[in-house]
């Protein structure tokens, strides 16, 4: 099992700007995906975002 990690440095960024981007987003799997990027950097997984999202925990994946 694999634990998602976000590179903030590698895509010239950082966990703020992630959060931003959620809120100001207008498409609702764009701010989705946002939000789950910041809440790694929070040091939460991805399994406990799929639960809390209420999507299926199985479904996520690393891609």
């Amino acid at each position: 099992m694999k634990m998602l990690k976000v590179d903030c440095k590698k895509w010239n960024d950082n966990a703020q700007s992630l959060r931003h981007q959620a809120l100001m987003a207008t498409h609702p799997r764009t701010r989705e995906r946002f939000l789950a990027s910041y809440e790694i950097t929070q040091g939460k997984n991805a399994t406990t975002i799929a639960i809390v999202a209420n999507l299926n925990q199985f479904l996520v994946k690393v891609v």
